[in-house]
């Protein structure tokens, strides 16, 4: 069943906006990010890919990789391969992965190269 099938208090973004993001599951909030798709139910496809892959999954998956799970739905892929970047970037800043601070312990260390090689790693 696509979104817009759904009455509209029922869809993902509105339920976001009247309940907040946090009561929404993985795969209404992936929905959302892809907005609609040419190739079938981002709904759909967003299931689809959270049950095969799961969240930490997914950023194994290099580009061409994932516009293949995404149908060739090229735009999807770039969606989720952006969405997953800028996570990452996320994870960086409040771990301190970006501050020039001195390292004091082993944590300071970790937090320091545990996203080394991201980019490399994703992709193709």
């Amino acid at each position: 069943m696509g979104i817009l099938s759904l009455p509209r208090y029922d869809r993902p973004g509105e339920r976001l906006k009247k309940y907040g993001a946090g009561t929404l599951s993985d795969t209404d909030l992936l929905s959302i990010l892809l907005g609609k798709s040419k190739k079938g139910s981002v709904s759909k496809l967003s299931g689809l890919l959270l049950k095969k892959y799961n969240l930490n999954k997914l950023e194994d998956l290099g580009f061409n990789e994932l516009k293949k799970e995404c149908n060739g739905d090229e735009i999807a892929a770039l969606k989720i391969f952006s969405f997953l970047e800028l996570s990452k970037r996320h994870s960086k800043l409040i771990s301190g992965g970006y501050n020039n601070k001195p390292i004091t312990n082993a944590e300071d260390v970790y937090n320091m190269f545990k996203f080394k090689n991201v980019l490399e790693h994703l992709l193709f």
